[in-house]
C-alpha cells in the first residue's frame, strides 16, 4: 500500500491508502472516541462521536468513514468539538443503567472509556428508556440486557458482515427500536453462537455467561483452537487455573473470528469425566483401578517387550492422534521406529484426508494445499466440491459467505444442499450429486472446458509435464466423458455441468476447496486427481487467488502427516526406503531403522484379527466410533493382548483397553499445530494439565521403559530436532513463531518468512502431472438396498463428539438423525422424529427421522457424534484404491419406519489382497501396456506392507498381467 501524508493534532503521521482517519489515528497511538466504529466492521458512521475538523472542509467530518488523503490538517480535539461529543455521549447515557461498579464489563466497557475520556460528570436529560427492556438468557453460553443497549448496531453488523448470518436485526424506529434475534429469543433465532456479536458489544449489553458468574480472568494467553483444521488464533482468559472465556485473536488469520466450538466449547476441560490418573487391568473382565504413571508404563513397557519376544518386532503398532501437537505426534512415530523397531505408525490422515496427500503429492510434488487463507479472498470464483464448510469449518465458510454476498461466484458440488447452496441470500451455482460419482462430473467439467478451448495452453506447455497431459487429453476428450452421458451417471443436468465449467474456466482467478466428500470414498485419490487436473489446466495454481485447499478435518491433521506418522514416509513424506533419508535419521536417531513398509490403520485391523499385530498404542483417537464397520473394530481391539489408550475421556475405543493413560487437551499444552493452508502455529499453555504431566514426556517415559532414552526438557528442543529432519522448517523456532505469529512451509533459506503460495514458479516436483480418473461406478441400488447413505458433520459437533457432548453444544444439537426426502418418507410414511431402521449389508441400526428436501430422493443422510447408533457399523469395509482410505460417503441400505431399538452385526471381511489389486489395476487401466504394469507396481512396491505384497505374490492365479506386475515389485 502506498504511504500517504496527513497531521493530526500537529503530529505528522503515515497512512495507508485506503484507511480511515480513525484508523490512521489508532495506528499512530492517537485515541478517537467512537462507539459504532469496530475495526471488523465497514464504515458505519451512526454516532457521531468519532467527528473531527478538515481543514479547508466546512463542518465536521465522522473520522471512521472519511478516507486519509494525502496533506490533510485533521483536528481531533476541539472545544467545539468536545462540546457536542459531550451532548451525543449525555444522550447515550441518559437510557443507560448506570450499573457500572456491578457490571460484569466494568473497565472493559467502550461507553464508559468514552464518557471518561469525553469528561462525562453530569447527565442533563432523562430520556425514555429502551421498550424492549428485557434480558435474554435463553442461549447458554451468553446473555443478552436490553438495558445496557446503545443501538450501535454493531451487533447486527458483525452477525451479517462477519458471520453472514442475519440472524439479529433492529426492530422498529428512534427511542422505540431495539434489537431483536428474530421472532423469538437467540435459542430459537437462526443465530450459531459463533459469539460475534458478544464479541462486538461495546458495553456489556451482550455477554459471556462465564464471565457474569466467575469475572475476567487475570492471565492472557495467545494460543491456537484445537478443534477443527483452520486453526484459529485464540486468546484464553484465565485465573487458578480455570479457563474463564476464550475470544479470537483478532491479529490471528481469522481476525479474531470464531465458531461455537472454539469460543464456547472448552467446558469439556474441567469435565467431571477427566481421565487425570492412569487405569489399568491386566484383562478385560476386570474393573480398572488407578495406577502411578510409572507402574502403568512399567506394565505396558513389560508386555510389549514380551509380545515382541514371542512374535516378532512387527507384532506391535501405534496410532498418532491428530489432536495432538506436532511435538507429540513426532514423538509417537519416533518411538514406533526406534523402540518397537517397525514401521506400522499411522494417524487418523488415513480415514479422512489420505488420498489428498497422495495426488496432491503425485501431481505437484508435495501432499498440501497450494495457498493460504488471503489468497482465497482474491478469488473470482470458488469452486466447493464435497465439504460442507460452514459446518465442518464455520470460519472459512462464515469467509465464503462474505465473498458470495459480496458478488464473487461459488460453485458447489455436493449430494446435500448445505448453505451455501441454500440460504437465500447467497448466490451459487449448485450441482446436486449423485454421491459416489464426483469422479465423473469432474471429468465433464473438464471435458467442456477442453471441448471450449477455455484452458490454459500457455501454462500446459511451460509448467506441466506434457507426456503425461496428452494421454490425459486423449482420455478425457472421450464421449463417455461429455455432459450429456454424465449427466445421466451424476442425476446433475447437462446444461448445469456446462454452466460450471464456463464459469470456472472463464475467471481471472478461482480457488477449489475441498473436503472428505471427495476424499472418503473407494476413487477418493481419483477425485483429488480430477482437482488438481483442473487447476493445472486452466492455469489456477501458484499465484494469488487460485489454488486447490484442502479443508483438514482434525486440528492437525495436516500437521500429524507431515510429521512422518505413516508406514512409508519420514516427515513432510521422503519414503523410508530412499537411503540418504534414512541415513539423516539414523545419524540423529543412533539407530539403524527399518526398512519395510509397514501396515495402514485398516491393515493393522486385519493383522489383529489374523493375529499377525499384538500390541497397539492409541494416542488421542476413538477408533471404535468414528473407523468403519464398527464390529470389524471390536473383533479387532478384542484380539489384541494388549491394547494402550491416551485420551481426555472413557471412550467406546478404552472399552477394549487394558491400559488407559490421561491425556491432555489443547489449552494444557505448548507446542504447534498445523492447519490446512500449511500455517504452523504455536500453542501456548494457558492452564497446567489436570493429569499433572505434559502429554509428551508420558511418551518419552515409556520410550526409556521400552530401551530407548528420548531424552527432551522442553517442546521447544523436540521442535528443533523436527526443523533438523524437515528441510520445509530448516530456518523455522519458537523465536520466529512467537515474531511472526504463524508462519506458512516451507520456512527455509530461500523462504525465511514462509511462503504462501506454492509452486509459484515451478511445481515441487519440477512439472505438473496429469492422471487419468476413468469413472468406476459403485455398486447400484437394487430392491434389497434401494438407497445411498452419506455421512457428514453437524457445526456443533467435532467428530465423535468426545468432547463437544461434554458441554452445552448438545442443547442445540443432542442425537444423530437420519435425513430422509420428502417423497421417500412419504412413500414410507415415515414423518419428523419417528424411528427408522437403518439395514445394510454389515448392520443395522435404528436413527430418528428428519423429513427434507435438502437431498434427493432415494439419497439419504446422517451425522456420526454419538456413539449411539454405532452409525459406522453400516459402512463397509470398502476403501479408496491408493491409499486404504474407507469409503464413508457411499453406502447401500434399505429402511422401514420400526418402534423399537434394534441392533444386528453381520460379519464383514477385509477387502482381500487381489480385491486391492484390482482397483489400484482399474485406475491405470487407461495407460499403455508397458506404462501400466510399471505404475501398478510402482505403487504397490512404494505403499504397500510387507504382508500384503507377500500375500498377492503368493496368490495362485493364472493372469500373465498380475506375474508382471508381482515380477516387477
Amino acid at each position: 500500500m502506498n504511504g500517504i501524508s496527513i497531521t493530526i493534532d500537529g503530529r505528522q503521521i503515515t497512512a495507508q491508502s485506503g484507511q480511515t482517519i480513525l484508523e490512521a489515528a489508532k495506528n499512530a497511538g492517537i485515541k478517537i472516541p467512537t462507539l459504532c466504529a469496530y475495526e471488523h466492521l465497514k464504515p458505519y458512521g451512526s454516532c457521531r462521536l468519532c467527528i473531527v475538523e478538515i481543514e479547508g472542509k466546512k463542518g465536521f467530518s465522522t473520522s471512521c468513514t472519511t478516507f486519509a488523503q494525502n496533506g490533510m490538517v485533521i483536528r481531533t480535539q476541539t472545544e467545539q468539538i468536545n462540546k457536542i461529543r459531550r451532548n451525543i455521549l449525555e444522550l447515550y447515557l441518559s437510557e443507560h443503567d448506570f450499573d457500572c461498579t456491578t457490571c460484569a464489563n466494568n473497565l472493559r466497557c467502550e461507553l464508559q472509556e468514552a464518557a471518561s475520556l469525553v469528561g462525562i460528570r453530569q447527565i442533563r436529560y432523562k430520556s425514555k428508556t429502551h421498550i424492549k427492556n428485557v434480558i435474554d438468557s435463553s442461549n447458554p453460553y451468553f446473555e443478552f440486557d436490553s438495558s445496557k443497549c446503545i443501538m450501535c448496531a454493531r451487533c447486527v453488523r458483525a452477525c451479517e458482515e462477519i458471520q453472514g448470518n442475519f440472524a439479529l436485526t433492529i426492530i422498529s424506529r428512534g427511542f422505540d427500536s431495539y434489537i431483536s434475534p428474530g421472532i423469538n429469543d437467540f435459542i430459537n433465532s437462526e443465530c450459531v453462537s459463533c459469539g460475534a456479536c458478544v464479541k462486538a458489544c461495546p458495553t456489556g449489553a451482550l455477554i459471556e455467561k462465564n464471565v457474569v458468574y466467575l469475572g475476567r480472568g487475570t492471565n492472557l494467553t495467545k494460543t491456537t483452537c484445537g478443534f477443527c483444521g483452520v486453526g484459529c488464533h485464540v486468546i484464553v482468559e484465565s485465573k487458578a487455573n480455570t479457563i474463564v472465556n476464550i475470544v479470537g485473536d483478532d491479529n490471528g488469520p481469522n481476525e479474531g473470528h470464531l465458531c461455537v466450538k472454539g469460543r464456547f466449547a472448552w467446558e469439556f476441560v474441567n469435565s467431571k469425566d477427566r481421565i487425570t490418573k492412569p487405569l489399568l487391568r491386566e484383562n478385560l473382565k476386570e474393573d480398572f483401578r488407578e495406577v502411578s504413571i510409572d507402574e502403568a508404563l512399567d506394565f505396558i513397557a513389560k508386555k510389549f517387550i514380551q509380545i515382541k519376544e514371542k512374535y516378532s518386532k512387527y507384532a506391535l503398532a501405534a496410532l498418532a492422534s491428530s489432536r495432538c501437537t506436532n511435538e507429540e505426534v513426532f514423538l509417537v512415530q519416533k518411538l514406533v521406529r526406534c523402540a518397537f523397531e517397525n514401521n506400522n505408525i499411522d494417524n487418523c490422515a488415513r480415514v479422512c484426508h489420505m488420498p489428498t496427500g497422495f495426488a496432491l503429492g503425485s501431481a505437484f510434488g508435495t501432499g498440501a494445499g497450494t495457498a493460504d487463507i488471503e489468497s482465497l479472498k482474491k478469488a473470482d470464483c470458488i469452486m466447493i466440491v464435497g465439504s460442507n464448510t460452514t459446518h465442518a469449518h464455520p470460519v472459512v465458510g462464515s469467509l465464503i459467505k462474505q465473498l458470495a454476498i459480496a458478488g464473487k461466484k461459488i460453485i458447489v458440488i455436493d449430494p446435500r444442499a448445505i448453505d451455501l447452496a441454500s440460504q437465500p441470500h447467497i448466490q451459487s451455482l449448485y450441482l446436486q450429486i449423485k454421491p459416489g460419482t464426483n469422479v465423473a462430473l469432474l471429468n465433464a467439467i473438464a471435458y467442456t472446458i477442453v471441448k471450449e478451448k477455455l484452458y490454459d495452453k500457455n501454462f500446459i506447455e511451460n509448467r506441466c509435464d506434457l507426456e503425461s497431459f496428452k494421454l490425459w487429453l486423449d482420455f478425457i476428450s472421450s464421449d463417455e466423458n461429455s455432459p450429456r452421458n454424465v449427466s445421466k451417471i451424476t442425476g446433475v443436468e447437462e446444461k448445469l455441468i456446462i454452466k460450471a465449467a464456463i464459469e470456472f474456466a472463464t475467471s481471472n482467478k478461482a480457488t477449489i476447496v475441498y473436503g472428505l466428500g471427495v476424499t472418503e470414498h473407494t476413487y477418493g485419490s481419483s477425485g483429488v486427481f480430477c482437482l488438481t487436473n483442473l487447476a493445472m489446466l486452466c492455469g489456477f495454481i501458484g499465484k494469488e487467488g487460485c489454488g486447490v485447499s484442502p479443508l483438514r478435518g482434525q486440528n492437525n491433521v495436516q500437521g500429524a502427516s507431515d510429521m512422518g506418522a505413516f508406514p512409508t514416509v519420514f516427515t513432510f513424506y521422503r519414503h523410508i526406503s530412499d537411503e540418504k533419508t534414512r541415513k539423516q535419521f539414523e545419524n540423529v536417531w543412533q539407530k539403524t531403522l527399518d526398512t519395510n513398509v509397514g501396515l495402514t490403520i485398516p491393515q493393522m485391523f486385519q493383522a489383529a484379527i489374523d493375529g499377525k499385530i499384538n500390541g497397539m498404542y492409541i494416542v488421542g483417537e476413538d477408533v471404535f466410533q468414528t473407523d468403519p464397520n464398527t464390529y470389524h473394530i471390536q473383533k479387532a481391539l478384542s484380539s489384541l493382548e494388549l491394547l494402550v489408550v491416551q485420551e481426555l475421556f472413557l471412550s467406546p475405543t478404552t472399552q477394549f483397553a487394558h491400559v488407559v493413560l490421561p491425556g491432555s487437551s489443547y489449552l494444557e499444552k505448548n507446542g504447534t499445530f498445523i492447519n490446512w493452508e500449511r500455517r504452523i502455529s504455536k500453542l501456548n499453555k494457558a492452564i497446567e494439565p489436570l493429569c499433572g504431566i505434559d502429554e509428551y514426556k508420558i511418551i518419552t517415559k515409556l520410550s526409556k521403559k521400552l530401551g530407548y532414552p528420548m531424552d527432551y526438557n522442553t517442546e521447544e528442543e523436540i521442535f528443533k530436532e523436527i526443523a533438523l529432519l524437515s528441510p520445509q522448517l530448516s530456518t523455522l523456532n519458537y523465536k520466529k513463531l512467537k515474531e511472526y505469529g504463524s508462519l506458512l512451509w516451507p520456512v527455509d533459506n530461500n523462504n525465511e518468512k514462509g511462503t504462501r503460495i506454492l509452486h509459484q514458479d515451478e511445481f515441487l516436483n519440477k512439472k505438473g502431472k496429469f492422471f487419468i480418473t476413468s469413472y468406476i461406478p459403485n455398486k447400484i441400488p437394487d430392491d434389497s438396498y434401494p438407497y445411498i447413505l452419506t455421512t457428514g458433520r453437524n457445526l456443533f459437533h467435532y467428530n465423535s463428539s468426545n468432547q463437544t457432548r461434554r458441554t452445552q453444544n448438545t442443547l442445540f444439537f443432542g442425537a444423530d438423525y437420519l435425513e430422509i426426502n420428502t417423497t421417500d418418507a412419504s412413500k414410507l410414511n415415515v414423518s419428523d422424529n419417528d424411528l427408522v431402521e437403518v439395514k445394510s449389508e454389515n448392520a443395522r441400526i435404528t436413527l430418528k427421522a428428519k423429513v427434507t428436501d435438502k437431498i434427493k430422493p432415494g439419497v439419504l443422510f446422517t451425522t456420526f457424534h454419538f456413539p449411539q447408533p454405532k452409525t459406522n457399523a453400516l459402512l463397509s469395509q470398502n476403501t479408496d484404491w491408493a491409499t486404504d482410505t474407507p469409503e464413508y460417503k457411499f453406502s447401500l441400505v434399505n429402511i422401514k419406519k420400526i418402534n423399537k431399538d434394534t441392533y444386528e452385526t453381520y460379519e464383514v471381511n477385509h477387502p482381500t489382497v487381489l480385491e486391492q489389486y484390482l482397483k489400484v489395476y482399474n485406475f491405470f487401466e487407461r495407460y499403455p501396456e508397458q506404462l501400466k504394469i510399471e505404475l501398478v507396481a510402482g505403487h504397490i512396491k512404494k505403499n504397500w506392507g510387507t504382508f500384503r505384497i507377500s500375500e498377492l505374490k503368493a496368490l495362485s492365479i493364472n493372469d500373465a498381467k498380475l506375474k508382471q506386475v508381482t515380477d516387477k515389485i
